[in-house]
């Protein structure tokens, strides 16, 4: 299940992000956004997000959709660096949720197939 939480961080704090465009986000409003997501999904305890597990977030976005997160200290806010995204980076999160939820003989039958 943690791996589950993970993707949707990843996944709602670039949504956020995308959303707010170079006005950004603070890390409270990330928390909040976060916070507000993951009760809408009813997913088992409280939030547990802190900045720590924000800047690996970050890193894990950058690695798995090559989105660069930054800083603007004058904003006090996180921003998308560039929004220029293939379609297929855009839908890489959504493809991770599903082959997450499938169930794992269901994954190994269906590599066998091809």
């Amino acid at each position: 299940m943690a791996k589950n939480e993970q993707m949707l961080r990843l996944k709602y704090i670039e949504e956020l992000l995308r959303k707010r465009k170079e006005k950004g986000a603070s890390f409270q409003e990330i928390y909040d956004y976060l916070e507000e997501k993951f009760e809408n999904k009813d997913i088992g305890d409280k939030l547990k997000f802190t900045e720590r597990t924000f800047q690996r977030d970050k890193i894990a976005i950058l690695e798995v959709s090559g989105i660069e997160i930054s800083y603007s200290r004058k904003n006090n806010a996180y921003y998308i660096e560039d929004e220029e995204l293939e379609l297929y980076q855009e839908n890489i999160y959504d493809n991770l949720l599903l082959v997450g939820g499938l169930p794992r003989n269901q994954r190994e039958n269906e590599c066998d197939v091809f």
